[in-house]
């Protein structure tokens, strides 16, 4: 059922025995680049007055996330529904509304179109309304901390994340404080996000997050931990609305 030729996941970055007629010879397989392994998250997003959201999503994978995400097309769609809420897990009253999937084997790319909604998304505070911007890609595991960890570790496959959010707010509400702008970048990888502001009520989200490939020494690990431990923070940035009334 994969595409011709796409092995990631299953028998990439490897040494193989390939056998012709003049013998055998020891071949690498095709190693999946950190830029290969992409997944753009793409959404436009309604936030209403009492704090529900309304947003269509659409999620491109390639390299070794399109091998992540490709098959869920063939699941009954209550297992689809359910395997959405499990991936926004961290959204409350979540409701799927509506999923298409397009399988591009040529190309090699998985899209997956949703439409949901959510009541009570933006936790509402007197006369205030406060959310995160980043709604659809959060990272949310920290690694494992070690009094004295006494084993390098590596990262096996590198991935690109790059994710675009148009927010609309209701006209009721003004913007009264949004996170600033951050950028950070080490040999683990890279993190940044921006907010702009398009309109009174309109915001664009931007957001790159990349983890290299590599093997690292154990006492390196407590750098890892913390880069993914403020990624982990700024992924639950808030923006504050204040109501006009």
């Amino acid at each position: 059922t994969n595409p011709f030729g796409f092995i990631a996941g299953f028998t990439d970055d490897r040494d193989a025995l390939l056998i012709t007629p003049e013998g055998g010879k020891i071949i690498h397989t095709t190693a999946y680049s950190t830029e290969d392994n992409l997944q753009t998250t793409n959404a436009t997003v309604n936030i209403t007055d009492n704090g529900s959201i309304s947003a269509d999503v659409i999620i491109k994978t390639h390299g070794y996330q399109y091998a992540l995400h490709e098959g869920i097309q063939n699941k009954p769609l209550r297992d689809q529904e359910l395997y959405f809420k499990e991936y926004w897990d961290y959204i409350n009253n979540l409701s799927v509304e509506n999923i298409k999937f397009t399988n591009d084997k040529d190309a090699v790319v998985f899209t997956e179109n949703v439409n949901v909604v959510a009541t009570s998304f933006a936790k509402k505070s007197g006369k205030r309304l406060l959310f995160q911007p980043n709604i659809f890609n959060k990272v949310t595991q920290i690694p494992t901390r070690y009094k004295k960890r006494t084993l390098d570790f590596e990262i096996e496959r590198g991935y690109k994340d790059v994710d675009e959010f148009t927010i609309t707010i209701d006209s009721n509400f003004d913007i009264e404080a949004m996170p600033n702008t951050v950028e950070i970048s080490n040999k683990f990888g890279g993190y940044s996000f921006s907010i702009e502001k398009l309109s009174d009520n309109k915001l664009l989200y931007k957001r790159i997050q990349i983890l290299n490939k590599g093997f690292y020494p154990k006492e390196e690990y407590d750098d890892f931990r913390t880069f993914m431990s403020t990624m982990v923070k700024h992924d639950k940035s808030k923006i504050v609305l204040i109501s006009k009334t």
